[in-house]
């Protein structure tokens, strides 16, 4: 004779995950934040060095002298406020 108390299965934990899990699963959520955000900084620095380069190539640094002469006075940057400009812009 069997009563329904000595078939049904009773389960402590209501479901509960155990501790080393839930730590193991932490961890890898974790890791998966700081991959997602490494991944941002790299492609956000990639697209600044870009432009700081295509800047660069479009307003290059030249010395011109101011005279004319064979004696080179003090010496300036062609592009310079225009290069400087541009990077800010980026």
């Amino acid at each position: 004779m069997s009563t329904t108390e000595s078939t049904s299965v009773y389960r402590s934990g209501g479901g509960q995950k155990s501790g080393p899990t839930t730590i193991f699963t932490g961890l890898i959520a974790l890791a998966l934040i700081g991959i997602a955000v490494a991944l941002f900084s790299l492609a956000s620095q990639a697209k600044y060095g870009n432009c700081v380069a295509a800047q660069s190539a479009k307003y290059p640094a030249i010395g011109v002298s101011a005279f004319n002469t064979k004696t080179t006075g003090p010496i300036k940057v062609a592009y310079d406020a225009e290069r400087r400009k541009a990077v800010d812009a980026c």
